[in-house]
C-alpha cells in the first residue's frame, strides 16, 4: 500500500472518532445537563452524588433536561451507532457506550442515578 494511501485512509479514520459529546450530531450540542458514566470496575452500590469525579467520568453536557430523555438518547445505537466514541470513551476510563446502572445524568443541581430499578433522583450538595 502506497504511503499516501495510508496516510489518507488514517486521516479519514481519525476524523470519524468522537473527540467529544457533540460530534455525535445536532442532538448532542453542549447544554446544561451534565452526562456522566461510571468508570470500569466502579461498584454500582458505592456512588457519591457530591464526588462524583472519583467514580465517574463527565462524557459531556446536553441541551436536553429530562432523564429519561437523556437516558434514551445515550443509547449506543443513538449516538454511537459505529464505534466512534470508544477511543475517548477509553481515554477517559469508561468501557461501556449505552448509558447503564450506574451512570448519572445531573440537572439543576440534582443527581439522577440509574439504577435496575429505574431513575432515582439524589440532591447534591451546594
Amino acid at each position: 500500500m502506497n504511503h499516501w494511501y495510508r496516510s489518507y485512509a488514517q486521516i479519514l479514520e481519525d476524523a470519524a472518532q468522537y473527540r467529544r459529546l457533540s460530534d455525535a450530531g445536532e442532538y448532542y450540542q453542549p447544554g446544561k445537563t451534565q452526562v456522566w458514566y461510571r468508570k470500569s470496575q466502579t461498584n454500582t452500590n458505592k456512588i457519591n452524588v457530591n464526588d462524583l469525579s472519583s467514580t465517574h467520568s463527565m462524557i459531556g453536557t446536553l441541551g436536553e433536561t429530562d432523564p429519561e430523555a437523556v437516558f434514551s438518547m445515550m443509547q449506543s445505537e443513538s449516538w454511537d451507532t459505529d464505534n466512534a466514541a470508544e477511543n475517548m470513551l477509553n481515554q477517559l476510563g469508561v468501557r461501556h457506550s449505552s448509558m447503564t446502572t450506574g451512570d448519572v445524568v445531573v440537572v439543576d443541581k440534582v443527581a439522577h442515578v440509574i439504577t435496575n430499578n429505574g431513575i432515582v433522583q439524589k440532591d447534591i450538595d451546594t
